[in-house]
């Protein structure tokens, strides 16, 4: 059965990966230094069957208690609560624990990849300064380690990580002065933009930037056109066949 496994892989990780632990209940395992701790999710997939075949998505995420603490001891600081610093989003096409398919990671490419590749993400968090360096900007959970930065008491390393994120992401500029503006919303108030309306006024109240203090790095001199999502996706399916709006 799926389950059993996906129970056998977390058993079988916990020996063949140092410093590794299985959490079998949570189906991830885990590895821990002082109160950070990265942890690789393995999600059964909803196509495993009995006797078929068993696959699982793969998602790696870095966590900090004391983080935890610290929120909920600064609430006028920040917006969020809980442990929750980075996540790395869906991993690739995931893992074949057990089928016939290919494109998956096999067992063996699964294991190197927990023990040399995301486990390892913990060796980034031991530096403030390498982490600022060297995380990948390409998605919002930036902003989460921004912040996580503030807590570990070092600011520049906070402003430098802002300042690659808005080198990737020029468009966001504007959005973020937009929200720095208009300051946090009522509490309750539901989120639209989370960018906009939580984290553009959470940096001033942070201290990563002081109140109209302009943003760090170089606005390029022509910023890029936004990306239709939307019109990107009808394209594609209109290269499939007849594709009417809705």
């Amino acid at each position: 059965m799926p389950k059993d496994a996906l129970r056998a892989t977390l058993d079988w990780l916990e020996v063949a990966v140092p410093d590794c632990t299985a959490l079998r209940s949570g189906g991830r395992v885990r590895r821990v230094r002082g109160s950070v701790r990265a942890e690789v999710w393995l999600q059964s997939s909803t196509y495993s069957r009995r006797g078929a075949g068993t696959w699982v998505n793969l998602y790696l995420s870095v966590r900090d208690q004391a983080f935890a603490r610290w929120r909920a001891e600064n609430p006028q600081r920040t917006w969020r609560s809980g442990d929750y610093v980075w996540t790395s989003g869906s991993i690739g096409r995931g893992a074949q624990l057990f089928g016939p398919l290919e494109g998956y990671l096999s067992l063996p490419e699964l294991r190197d990849r927990v023990e040399h590749e995301w486990l390892p993400v913990l060796d980034l968090f031991d530096s403030t300064q390498r982490l600022a360096e060297e995380l990948d900007v390409s998605h919002t959970p930036t902003f989460n380690v921004i912040e996580w930065l503030v807590f570990r008491d070092d600011v520049a390393s906070a402003r430098r990580l802002l300042e690659r994120y808005l080198d990737l992401h020029p468009v966001v500029r504007p959005l973020i002065d937009q929200g720095r503006a208009a300051g946090l919303p009522p509490e309750g108030t539901p989120i639209r933009n989370e960018i906009t309306e939580r984290w553009a006024p959470t940096l001033e109240t942070l201290g990563v930037l002081a109140p109209g203090e302009p943003l760090p790095g170089v606005p390029p001199e022509v910023m890029p056109e936004p990306v239709d999502g939307r019109a990107e996706i009808l394209g594609i399916l209109g290269q499939l066949g007849r594709v009417t709006e809705v």
